[in-house]
């Protein structure tokens, strides 16, 4: 768990604390007071009933939630994901309606001219669209008044750490399932035809990253062009996370020596450098539960082009003034106990305090020019 200050920085800097309350040295010290209480409860340094004897005041499960509110998003910034490294990350989405965006082709080649001619105008052509719309997810936590009272701390210590880690695979999931479908690699984004030939089917070995390679190597833009990009990324089922790590980490490689006659193997040849170390290998952990043809046997492979680079193949989208980070929210407590005595119970109905997480974002398939799949069918 990160220290008080290095969490408020950050839950502040993303917004999350109602304007102003940050800037209260009496809420500062309060919050930080209260942090150590519950911290200290929860690993044990403390006695249980200081937090019982917390619960009592009004103003105590305010400084809970945001010390919840902490802990969700320190726990979904350090939760893994793979899908900044191989999607373009847009935190600028201006709505929640569809984005209609474009990229264009900047491959035109200069012509030469002679002295004090002026060149030709050339307008820049629009290559492609494409289009997605950011859409809202969310999880609720409740903790009743008797649950705080009775000290229940696993609550405190796995409740928010889950939600963080929920936001975070909600995302990769669906970044996952912009690669593939339940049948395997998408069929609408990857195909072998004339004028689009980014699916292969071999198998994950020397010879399958070659092919691998050199099928990308091979698109073209529109007009001919080449893309004059390389595959940065290698993305893996997790049936292929230990092949791919030998493939990449071998100092040699065995190729195997075809005839071009019959394409049949006439042998092998060994190769005493690996050309492959430069990439990235990235583990798509979501991809069994997404392709149920195979499941946990599924052994697609992809190669990515990096996505700040060039166009890049995916696009995950963030809402404008969130960005990628979730939001939390509290439901109001509306009971009010009479007789002048100050103690928060929660909700009127259920004596209880609702906390939400809500996650907006976004995205598409981009430009199939940037990534080659194998579904791994072939030799």
């Amino acid at each position: 768990m990160k220290n008080f200050s290095a969490l408020m920085e950050s839950y502040n800097s993303a917004g999350l604390i109602k304007k102003g309350r940050m800037d209260d040295p009496g809420y500062r010290k309060a919050l930080a007071e209260a942090n150590n209480l519950i911290n200290g409860v929860v690993n044990g340094k403390m006695p249980s009933h200081l937090l019982s004897e917390a619960m009592g005041t009004s103003d105590f499960p305010i400084l809970l939630g945001d010390n919840l509110s902490s802990r969700l998003l320190g726990a979904y910034n350090e939760a893994p994901s793979t899908y900044q490294k191989w999607c373009y990350i847009n935190r600028n989405v201006r709505d929640f309606r569809t984005q209609y965006l474009k990229y264009l082709n900047t491959g035109n080649l200069l012509e030469k001219v002679k002295e004090g001619q002026k060149g030709p105008e050339i307008p820049v052509p629009e290559e492609g669209r494409y289009y997605y719309a950011v859409e809202t997810y969310e999880e609720t936590m409740k903790f009743s008044w008797e649950m705080l009272v009775n000290d229940d701390l696993n609550a405190f210590q796995t409740l928010p750490a889950q939600l963080g880690q929920d936001a975070k695979n909600t995302v990769e999931k669906f970044a996952t399932s912009l690669l593939v479908d339940a049948a395997g690699p998408h069929a609408s984004f990857f195909k072998s035809e004339s004028g689009q030939v980014n699916l292969i089917t071999n198998k994950l070995n020397a010879d399958g990253l070659r092919a691998g390679v050199k099928a990308f190597r091979a698109i073209r833009k529109p007009d001919g062009s080449p893309m004059n990009t390389t595959p940065a990324i290698l993305a893996v089922a997790p049936a292929l996370e230990e092949t791919a790590k030998d493939l990449l980490g071998a100092s040699n490689l065995m190729f195997a020596n075809l005839n071009t006659a019959n394409n049949k193997q006439v042998g092998f040849t060994l190769q005493n450098s690996n050309r492959f170390q430069g990439l990235q290998l990235v583990v798509l952990d979501w991809l069994p539960n997404i392709v149920t043809k195979d499941g946990p046997d599924d052994e697609s492979w992809f190669l990515l082009g990096d996505p700040n680079q060039g166009r890049g193949a995916f696009e995950i989208g963030f809402l404008r003034g969130i960005g990628d980070q979730p939001l939390v929210l509290k439901k109001k407590a509306d009971a009010e106990v009479m007789g002048g005595v100050e103690a928060a119970i929660g909700d009127f109905d259920s004596r209880s305090f609702e906390y939400k997480v809500t996650h907006v974002f976004g995205g598409c398939q981009k430009d199939w020019r940037f990534a080659v799949a194998s579904n791994g069918s072939g030799s």
